[in-house]
């Protein structure tokens, strides 16, 4: 039920727990595959998705694989349920559009992911959709949908510096300009990256 300014904390706390899961296939996707981390254990068969991962030989049964897009698209979901249903509730009018900003730079911190991890997505931006007509969009689409996203948050998050103690941790205007540029860096948008 989306009905107080508490349900709306719920919301959007429920969409940063996501990123919990986020930190061993952090790990494991983008340290493993480089010089910064050996996988270790006595052979292939110990850890052998580690293994593949580590000598780029990974499909779709990898579990990494799996829970990275899984992880990534129940962000994109629980994220989408915050920009559709916390507009309609009544509370402060700043709260508000910074909880919707939170749950912008969370759907597009988790596509941004997605698409450098996987190329083309189903680019999802509504909260009910029907899981057998969804197909891969292309990176194009996507990118253009982050940039949207991290554009509208950058508007509507405060900076850190004016977080209160118990709010650090919380998605800020540096942090969605941050990632904006990297956005336009992968992109090849140098121009705008500089920005």
């Amino acid at each position: 039920a989306y009905v107080s300014e508490n349900d709306a904390l719920q919301a959007i706390v429920s969409a940063y727990n996501v990123n919990i899961s986020f930190t061993m296939d952090n790990y494991s996707i983008y340290d493993i595959v480089t010089d910064n981390a050996l996988k270790g254990g006595e052979g292939p068969a110990d850890g052998d998705w580690m293994f593949d991962l580590a000598n780029f030989n990974v499909n779709s049964s990898n579990f990494i694989a799996q829970d990275s897009w899984a992880n990534g698209f129940l962000g994109v979901h629980r994220s989408n349920l915050v920009i559709e249903n916390v507009p309609g509730i009544k509370m402060d009018e700043n709260e508000k559009s910074r909880i919707v900003g939170e749950a912008k730079f969370l759907r597009a911190y988790h596509y941004f992911n997605l698409v450098k991890l996987f190329g083309n997505v189903p680019l999802i931006t509504n909260a009910q959709v029907d899981a057998g007509k969804v197909e891969r969009d292309s990176k194009d689409i996507v990118w253009a949908q982050v940039v949207k996203d991290l554009t509208e948050a950058a508007d509507a998050l405060p900076l850190r510096s004016a977080l209160t103690s118990n709010e650090l941790g919380r998605a800020t205007k540096g942090a969605a300009q941050a990632y904006l540029a990297k956005a336009y860096l992968y992109q090849k948008n140098f121009q705008q990256a500089e920005l």
